[in-house]
């Protein structure tokens, strides 16, 4: 169990970026061993629009 006044040493990792999606996941370690994780899923609106041809 992580207390108060423990450090939880952390560890993340992107697994993929592509036009402002990004997916990863964090590892989270007390003593050495993992207390906990997740998987995340961030986007990113201004980096999400498609260029088209022919229009600026």
């Amino acid at each position: 169990m992580i207390k108060p006044g423990n450090r939880l040493d952390t560890k993340a990792y992107l697994d993929y970026f592509r036009r402002g999606i990004a997916k990863g996941h964090v590892e989270g370690y007390l003593n050495g061993e993992m207390a906990c994780c997740c998987k995340l899923i961030v986007c990113v609106p201004s980096l999400m629009a498609v260029p088209t041809k022919g229009k600026q």
